[in-house]
């Protein structure tokens, strides 16, 4: 089955990954107050620029990813269950890769926000940082919708991502819509591929599916990294599948990168 109404219903559910989302900051190496050892791995570059730690055992043999999520806004058990999986098949972590699901943090009580909304709310709740051999890694899951209305995610420093899960539940769950944990999955691991630098964005492009056009996508559109334009045939051709996943173009960049 094709997945190209899939991501194209969603309208520009990851479109914002094709710009430079970057927040700024006038000291990239403490962009997180909350960080014991600021000054031995940055948190606060580019997206896809630690694809090689994300992906070999080099320097890092494990991984830890803290989930962070509003009250009322807990992920769903299959959708975390699928990003692990995710993790354990491309990622070359020997010590163990581990997600941990903190309790609820408060609500933001912001109807929408900006980039700088989720950078705030990762500055005031992050405590997974690399350390040692162990890579630290982000998502957060705050209330509101994107200031860019059908969002659903986005990665926005090199170890950070942010799922909409407000949004999601929106366009999922209900008669004649897909299942929720289905879209989570979708987005999570979309998100998560671009921290591993795909497509040509901190993991090169091993043969001709970069599509430059949209940005650190690919041509494929039955791939998880697809992007797509709008398209009303959706909602039918997902109901009763599963999240897409990556294609054997994109397999073979990570692996190229250190990745399994």
């Amino acid at each position: 089955m094709k997945f190209t109404h899939y991501f194209a219903l969603l309208s520009i559910v990851f479109l914002i990954q094709c710009s430079d989302n970057s927040p700024t900051s006038s000291n990239p190496d403490n962009g997180n107050p909350n960080n014991p050892e600021p000054e031995t791995y940055s948190h606060t570059q580019r997206t896809g620029s630690a694809a090689v730690d994300f992906l070999s055992d080099s320097e890092f043999t494990s991984l830890t990813l803290e989930v962070d999520y509003v009250e009322g806004f807990k992920p769903t058990s299959q959708a975390i269950s699928a990003l692990q999986n995710f993790l354990e098949t491309y990622l070359n972590k020997p010590d163990g890769i581990t997600i941990n699901l903190d309790e609820p943090i408060p609500l933001s009580g912001k109807d929408t926000l900006t980039v700088q909304d989720v950078v705030d709310m990762e500055n005031q709740y992050r405590s997974t940082f690399t350390s040692g051999s162990d890579l630290g890694v982000y998502m957060i899951i705050p209330d509101g919708v994107f200031e860019r209305e059908n969002v659903l995610g986005f990665a926005y420093y090199n170890t950070s991502v942010a799922i909409l899960e407000e949004r999601i539940r929106q366009i999922s769950g209900g008669f004649g819509e897909p299942s929720t944990s289905v879209v989570e999955t979708a987005v999570m691991n979309h998100e998560i591929g671009h921290l591993l630098g795909l497509v040509a964005n901190g993991t090169p492009a091993t043969s001709d599916h970069h599509d430059e056009e949209n940005g650190a996508h690919c041509t494929n559109d039955a791939c998880l990294m697809y992007f797509a334009v709008q398209s009303a045939g959706f909602m039918g051709n997902l109901l009763g599948s599963s999240a897409p996943g990556l294609d054997q173009a994109c397999i073979q960049d990570l692996q190229a990168n250190g990745g399994k």
